[in-house]
């Protein structure tokens, strides 16, 4: 092929992949469904190969379809921000806008200071900040509604979803309960006691990634506790501890704005949650220098005590790919 295709036949194409109607797609994009026809076919004598496979009851990417469907897409969202970076530079500037979200779990350790910092440093980048799950943050950086989010590590997500990821902390898991209950002045408890109490944790639908990781490493311990209670929110979740019937399991961020009638204890066991910032494969500008300014802030040992060469080498990874 000596030439590549028109950018405007990658579009029809890309729009058509998501929509995989052919008069859907036309009606949307406005224009008349015979000149789609013939401009896929176009692409398709222009790439050599077949891109959709067609019936009278359906149209499908083929294998090879799939694969370019998905590279076309990531390629036109990369040229868009390439093209809004650009025409801010020809303009003389202005204030560039950082879309992040962040978790629950990370909004009470690190984060805040390092966005602090960073805004200090680069008065031209507008912060725009937005809470949500774990698992809709990932969801929502893959669509480029986020530019990125600090949340709780999920290499299923990442994997899935063609992202990557720089870790920036890692926070014990502490066991709450009621100042009130029997076990409030043990400070420290082995995590078999969880079995013998009633569990109140966040609800499926809002706390996926965080029940997953937390009840996966108490599983490798051979402890199962009972769930008992489930929240959406961290403040019905504090609420429902301090009742006293029930014991709840949070990232150690939290003690120091535990209220007085709620008690943290620690783990005799090594059981922690992984805080990372994901992000697209190919960020955006301003990204990339939040990446730097991690890169340079993050407190390797306070990450990783015991393996500290190996998160850095996640951290030198991460930093590669952004260049």
């Amino acid at each position: 092929m000596e030439h590549l295709p028109s950018i405007r036949r990658l579009q029809l194409f890309e729009e058509l992949g998501r929509q995989l109607n052919f008069r859907r797609t036309a009606e949307a994009i406005g224009i008349a469904q015979p000149a789609l026809t013939r401009a896929i076919k176009q692409l398709e004598d222009e790439l050599g190969f077949e891109l959709f496979a067609r019936t009278s009851r359906s149209t499908q990417l083929t294998p090879a379809g799939r694969i370019l469907h998905l590279r076309v897409g990531q390629w036109l969202q990369d040229m868009d921000v390439s093209i809004r970076d650009c025409r801010r530079l020809a303009q003389g500037g202005g204030r560039r806008r950082l879309l992040l979200g962040y978790s629950a779990q990370a909004s009470q350790g690190q984060m805040s200071q390092y966005l602090f910092r960073f805004g200090l440093q680069n008065s031209d980048i507008e912060l725009n900040l937005r809470q949500l799950p774990s698992e809709a943050a990932y969801e929502e950086i893959a669509a480029g509604d986020l530019h990125g989010a600090f949340v709780l590590q999920d290499d299923a997500a990442l994997n899935e979803l063609d992202l990557q990821s720089m870790p920036v902390e890692r926070q014990e898991m502490v066991v709450l309960c009621s100042a009130n209950h029997p076990l409030a002045g043990r400070g420290k408890i082995p995590a078999e006691e969880l079995h013998h109490w009633e569990l109140a944790i966040g609800s499926a639908a809002r706390w996926q990634v965080f029940r997953r990781s937390v009840l996966a490493q108490l599983a490798r311990l051979g402890v199962t506790p009972k769930l008992a209670y489930e929240a959406d929110d961290t403040p019905l979740l504090l609420e429902a501890i301090a009742q006293g019937e029930y014991l709840g399991v949070y990232g150690s961020s939290i003690v120091g704005h535990l209220p007085h009638h709620l008690v943290a204890l620690t783990l005799a066991e090594d059981i922690s949650l992984a805080i990372c910032f994901a992000h697209r494969a190919r960020p955006a500008e301003a990204v990339c220098d939040l990446l730097g300014f991690l890169s340079e802030a993050v407190d390797l040992d306070r990450l990783a005590p015991d393996a500290p060469a190996a998160m850095h080498d996640r951290l030198s990874a991460a930093w590669r790919d952004v260049d």
